[in-house]
Parts: structure tokens; C-alpha cells; sequence
């Protein structure tokens, strides 16, 4: 059994996901969730929207899993000597030791307990057509939804994401993570002025009054906050999806509807730093072929 320890926002659950999806069929044994953190969480936890495969782990198993408690005595000397001891990837509570990928943790102990951010593709990449498939959500989309679906497929779409809430509020996120650029999107703006006609840019964002004021787009942009206004800020991530191109934030929120994007020709472009002001090694975040 592998047990994802799900947290922070719905880009960073969707993290957690993938890499316990990927670790279980690794394993070739069940993956469970545990969601304890949103007892007391300021987000919501968003899984139960998608058709994903896991199920939520019951106390017994976390016990058992993540704590080693409930084995027999001798197995229980042995969990604890294992994580005291023993490499952190082999160890029965595997942490994200790092920000950027490490292929050990594939190594894990066929009953592990997974904690971290685990932000990079790498993770679970080779999983794409089963996570394409499950990242979907379970809900008929509604009319308006859909409309706004067919006319970002009628022309060159770009999904423009700008991430601002707790990067400018929190005092913790701004210092360590940080709000990119008015510059930066004007510049993204522009590359895809310049490369491509027909351009309409679809504006997605947690404060889009803000969006309105200080960033100079263009007339025809289209601005999105419907489904946050009724609480269903996760459709969101489904209509980034089906724009062709994408400007992301340094978000986990838009970098996964950049990636659930299926169009072959698609452009994402993406911050060069992706922790704006912190020291983290964020060399994997980013796919490759996107453009920092």
C-alpha cells in the first residue's frame, strides 16, 4: 500500500496524486489518500472532483502505514529501525528531500508513506494517458462552460494565469515564493502577438479586478471568474486546458492546466524563476519543452 500524504491547493493535491499514482502501479499495489490535513485546512481538498483512482486511507491504515503502529512487536522494531536508519527513500516515511527530482524514491519500501511536494513531471510522466484520463472531472459541464470551450477551440486561445492571493498577503509566500511580473506577461503577451493572428487570451486569476487595472492587454481578453464566484474555481483548470497556448504563473494551479493541455502544437510559456525570491533548486519544475 502507498499512502499520499494530499496537500495545499488543488495544483499541489494533483502533485501528490501523480506521484502516488505513479509509485503504486510501480508497486503494483493500491494507492491511498490522506486528506487529515483539510480537517483544519483554509482549502478545500478538490480530488473528489476527478475521476482518479485512489481511495482515502481509514485511520487504522495511516496508523499502520505512516506511524508502524499496530505491527508486532518485531515488526515494529524493524519500521523503526528502518526510519531511523535506513536511506530516506527506503525509510517507511518518505519526505520530498529535495525540491527537484531524485529517481531514489522509486526504490521505496512497497508500504511507504509519501510527504512532499513532488513538483516536477518526471515523477509521473510516463503515467500522462492514465492521468489524462483521470484528471477529469466527474461533473456534466454546463452550458456556459461549454461555450466558452468551443469558442477558445475556434481560434488561436491563449490561457493567461496570474497568481496573486497569498503570494502578496502571506508574508511567508511573498518572501519565499513570490508573485512574478507585470513585465513578464507583457512580454508573453507579445510573443504571442507577434507569432500568431487570431489571437484572443483568456484571463484566469484569484484577484481579476486587480488583472483589470494594472496590466495592459489587449481589448478583445477575455476574463474568467464565474466558476470561482460559485465556488468552482476547479472548472477553471479544465477551461486552461483547452486553450491551445498558455502563460502561466509560477503556480501549481496553471502549470497543471498548461499540462492537461493535449494540443500538439501548444506553447506554454513559464517564468524563468519559478521561486521568484527564495533559494530552492527549481531546475525541474518546468518542463523542458516549454519556454522560461
Amino acid at each position: 500500500m502507498i499512502i499520499v500524504d494530499i496537500q495545499g491547493g488543488l495544483g499541489n493535491q494533483l502533485f501528490n496524486y501523480a506521484i502516488g499514482r505513479e509509485i503504486a502501479k510501480l508497486k503494483n499495489t493500491e494507492l491511498k489518500l490522506d486528506i487529515t490535513r483539510y480537517n483544519s485546512y483554509f482549502r478545500p481538498y478538490q480530488l473528489d472532483k476527478f475521476n482518479i483512482c485512489a481511495a482515502i486511507a481509514s485511520q487504522d491504515e495511516l496508523l499502520r502505514v505512516r506511524d508502524g503502529f499496530g505491527l508486532k512487536y518485531l515488526n515494529r522494531f524493524v519500521f523503526k529501525f528502518r526510519r531511523k536508519f535506513l536511506p530516506y527513500y527506503l525509510k517507511p516515511y518518505v519526505i520530498d528531500k529535495y525540491y527537484y527530482f531524485d529517481s531514489k524514491v522509486f526504490s521505496c519500501l512497497d508500504n511507504s508513506y509519501f510527504s512532499g511536494l513532488w513538483q516536477t513531471e518526471k515523477y509521473f510522466l510516463d503515467i500522462r494517458d492514465l492521468l489524462l484520463k483521470e484528471i477529469t472531472v466527474k461533473e456534466d459541464l454546463d452550458a456556459f462552460n461549454l461555450d466558452i470551450i468551443n469558442k477558445m477551440q475556434s481560434v488561436n486561445s491563449v490561457s493567461v494565469h496570474i497568481r496573486r492571493g497569498d503570494y502578496i498577503t502571506c508574508e511567508k509566500d511573498a518572501n519565499n515564493i513570490g508573485s512574478v511580473s507585470n513585465e513578464y506577461y507583457e512580454n508573453a503577451i507579445n510573443y504571442f502577438l507577434e507569432k500568431y493572428n487570431d489571437i484572443v487570451f483568456y484571463v484566469f486569476s484569484d484577484e481579476i479586478d486587480w488583472v483589470k487595472d494594472n496590466l495592459n492587454l489587449p481589448a478583445n481578453s477575455v476574463f474568467i471568474n464565474h466558476n470561482q464566484r460559485n465556488d468552482k474555481d476547479y472548472l477553471d483548470m479544465i477551461l486552461i486546458s483547452k486553450c491551445k497556448f498558455h502563460i502561466i504563473a509560477n503556480s501549481s494551479f496553471s502549470w497543471w492546466g498548461a499540462w492537461l493541455c493535449t494540443n500538439p502544437k501548444k506553447i506554454v510559456i513559464a517564468p524563468e524563476k519559478w521561486i521568484q525570491t527564495g533559494k530552492l533548486n527549481d531546475k525541474d519544475v518546468v518542463p523542458k519543452n516549454w519556454l522560461r
